[in-house]
């Protein structure tokens, strides 16, 4: 499990690596790998009677395709875009089965936390309005769907592994924001953009699955 877990790492900062030293060949080599390692770590880890493992572990492997998908040219960026849109879908399903209906009950802070991410969604759509053309409806849907998964993730039961999966959530929205702003407004130009992006995104895929594994280990 922890050989896994290192392989993990240690791609993700191969892929880091690239993005700094804009060397494809780290990036080709070790992005594809990010997704099967961490699948392995969660599923040899996670307790077998676990009810969201299949969910978990579809989640990451439309997170695989879209991280080949958005390895290429920007002909692909919908595509990889759609794959991380049905991961997102996974996750939050994952975190609706696992919300504490007792905790709802609208209370201030958790109307801070909602009205939070509801600005950030509009303040991004705002931001990018003018640059997405044809694709305003589609990227709306992956922003609404991104910050569901986060809130969703905010009203789950407060076991073990609980902020774990709530910072993961968080960073997974910060990747996916920057990789926004640096595409549709600065043309993919920002300096080290990418390698912020992977940064955020492994963090966070690691997080919720190494939350997921403590709420629910062997």
């Amino acid at each position: 499990m922890s050989f896994f877990k290192i392989a993990y790492f240690l791609s993700a900062l191969a892929v880091v690596l690239g993005g700094l030293l804009e060397i494809e060949s780290l990036t080709i080599v070790f992005k594809p790998l990010l997704m099967p390692f961490l699948g392995l770590f969660f599923f040899l880890s996670v307790d077998p009677n676990y009810n969201s493992t299949k969910l978990i572990l579809l989640a990451l492997c439309f997170a695989f395709f879209g991280d080949v998908a958005l390895m290429f040219s920007s002909d692909y960026f919908i595509l990889g875009i759609l794959f991380f849109l049905i991961t997102h879908v996974f996750y939050a399903l994952v975190f609706m089965k696992e919300t504490d209906q007792k905790r709802i009950d609208l209370n201030p802070s958790q109307i801070f936390v909602i009205l939070l991410f509801l600005v950030l969604y509009v303040l991004l759509m705002m931001l990018l309005w003018t640059s997405l053309n044809d694709l305003k409806v589609p990227v709306c849907i992956y922003g609404l769907v991104l910050i569901l998964m986060g809130v969703l993730s905010y009203f789950r039961k407060q076991k073990k592994g609980y902020y774990t999966v709530f910072f993961g959530a968080c960073l997974f929205i910060v990747s996916d924001s920057i990789l926004a702003i640096n595409h549709f407004l600065y043309e993919s130009s920002i300096l080290w953009a990418q390698a912020l992006v992977i940064l955020f995104y492994v963090l966070a895929q690691y997080l919720i699955v190494c939350g997921l594994v403590k709420n629910n280990d062997r």
